[in-house]
């Protein structure tokens, strides 16, 4: 087991920059099966759950080479669904988006349910349905699904029962190898929806509606009649987010690179609202979005908000309710974070509460944090990425030593992140134990 022994109470300065988006990554990867060409994706993250879906691809019969650190070439001449490596789809929740591409090129998939955090019940009733809209069967069996599709395979138009993100990208993939024209109702349209739909149409695919909530997609009869693909990663607005909200609750001088803000539209108003000191710089255009720096300076008061909640995109992302919790204790008042998403997001709030913050767990979707309050370290252990970002910024904010054990957990989502904080001044170090 991996720790991360954190001795906190100082503040940080310098430059940090962004990494491409984990969680454009995983589809991307998945959607280089619908072709026997190959695709070259740059700005590719470095981390566990991108590794993992390579391996995958590999055992399924890709071939995989990296070109330089942070761009891979996939090549898909031959795909076979019975090489699916079980262990490592059950140890990767990103596996689900092989249903899509496999069924498009194969007709057929047997997977067991997919893993990844532990963060509460993530059916795939939203997949599933979309699929059998569009004439798949499904059978279920010793947590196995198997799901061939017929000949014709082809949806005209589905309607999804919640606006999902990864069902509406495995849909999307599926409808690559539909008869026709697909159009998808109820799509979700965060980014990095919006960069897959880029890279299909790279591919030859011809989508519309990336950014609204109906795409339509006109299928294609053959891996053949996708071409191969060159494309480069957005930046990771989680990233983005946690290292805005590291800066705020610390205190520190930091230059935040490589951010996309209209994918932060929400969470910087939010910061705007608690009075975090931000401005942006340097702007630039970037193929189809706007990347900047963020400098983040000490503020001289941070208020507590009301409530902060996730929602659809453009709402407040998911995955940053947890380090802006950090934040809140830090800031004068009472704040209600409601996680309607997910009743296991909040196994972190213990350790925050071990660490002297001031919070009531009013329910498994609600919090309340009043603060400001002094923290100080301790030990804890980290249940899943985006709660163990959340304690690391906790214990770079606290006075004392903290240890936090299951590190592999961050190297999920962030890329050498103990490094990267290293390198702006944190004292924090990664130990492995017997």
């Amino acid at each position: 087991m991996q720790v991360l022994r954190i001795e906190g109470g100082r503040s940080l300065s310098g430059d940090i920059f962004v990494g491409g988006a984990k969680n454009a990554a995983t589809p991307i990867i998945a959607a280089t099966m619908l072709t026997d060409q190959t695709c070259e994706i740059s700005n590719v993250p470095r981390i566990a759950d991108v590794e993992h879906m390579l391996m995958i691809l590999e055992e399924l019969g890709a071939k995989v080479e990296w070109k330089a650190e942070h761009t891979v070439a996939i090549t898909c001449v031959r795909i076979d669904p019975d090489r699916m490596p079980l262990k490592l789809v059950k140890q990767l929740r990103s596996s689900v988006l092989l249903i899509g591409p496999i069924l498009a090129r194969c007709r057929e998939i047997t997977i067991p349910a997919p893993g990844g955090c532990q963060i509460g019940a993530r059916p795939l009733d939203a997949h599933l349905r979309a699929l059998v809209d569009m004439g798949a069967q499904i059978s279920y069996e010793n947590d196995v699904y198997t799901i061939r599709a017929p000949k014709v395979f082809s949806g005209e138009s589905v309607f999804l029962c919640e606006m999902s993100v990864t069902a509406t990208e495995n849909t999307l993939l599926a409808c690559v190898g539909a008869k026709g024209t697909t159009t998808i109702r109820n799509a979700a349209s965060e980014p990095h929806v919006q960069d897959l739909v880029k890279f299909l149409r790279a591919m030859g695919v011809v989508v519309h509606g990336e950014g609204t909530s109906t795409l339509t997609v006109e299928g294609k009869a053959s891996p053949a009649d996708c071409g191969g693909a060159s494309h480069t990663l957005i930046p990771d607005p989680i990233e983005a987010g946690t290292f805005i909200a590291l800066a705020a609750a610390t205190r520190s001088h930091l230059r935040i690179h490589n951010v996309v803000p209209e994918f932060l539209d929400m969470e910087l108003a939010t910061c705007k609202r608690i009075g975090v000191a931000l401005r942006i710089v340097e702007e630039r255009d970037h193929a189809w979005y706007r990347a900047c720096t963020v400098l983040v300076e000490p503020s001289v008061r941070l208020r507590a908000v009301k409530s902060v909640h996730n929602m659809p995109y453009p709402g407040f992302n998911p995955d940053l309710l947890q380090p802006f919790s950090v934040l809140m204790t830090q800031a004068e008042g009472t704040t209600l974070v409601h996680d309607w998403m997910y009743e296991g997001r909040f196994k972190y709030v213990d350790a925050l509460i071990r660490m002297g913050a001031d919070v009531v767990v009013c329910d498994p979707h609600r919090i309340l944090i009043t603060g400001p309050t002094p923290l100080y370290g301790v030990e804890a252990q980290m249940t899943d990425l985006r709660a163990g970002a959340t304690l690391v910024i906790a214990a770079l904010l606290a006075t004392g030593t903290s240890h936090i054990s299951n590190a592999e957990q961050i190297s999920r989502g962030y890329e050498r992140l103990d490094d990267r904080l290293r390198a702006i001044g944190a004292h924090i170090t990664r130990e492995t134990n017997a």
